[in-house]
């Protein structure tokens, strides 16, 4: 199985539709706003990542994890709150790492 997680962008990738036509199931850990999941995903899972136990739920059995996540925001959010960002993006990479370390991922 394939996880790809923090996906904020992928309204615009076509990965997305790519990953639905390899012989593995394909899961997101939240919908895309405007996009129907069963046109290109398996399973969606609306969760915040920065929660260790979620980032476990999210990666189990899966073979392959892409983590694209990224805390982001227009300019004037992204510049008045420099820590929030840090600490959320951070939070998420190491979790989501863990999580497919112990879940002895592949990639």
């Amino acid at each position: 199985m394939l996880a790809v997680v923090g996906h904020g962008a992928l309204g615009q990738w076509e990965a997305p539709k790519e990953f639905r036509e390899l012989p593995t199931n394909f899961l997101l850990p939240s919908p895309l706003p405007g996009l129907q999941e069963e046109s290109f995903c398996d399973e969606f899972h609306l969760v915040d990542l920065r929660v260790f136990e979620n980032c476990k739920k999210v990666v189990a059995g899966c073979d392959h994890v892409f983590n694209l996540a990224a805390d982001m925001g227009g300019m004037g959010f992204i510049q008045s709150n420099h820590a929030v960002i840090f600490y959320n993006n951070t939070m998420v990479s190491f979790n989501v790492l863990e999580a497919a370390r112990q879940a002895n991922c592949k990639r």
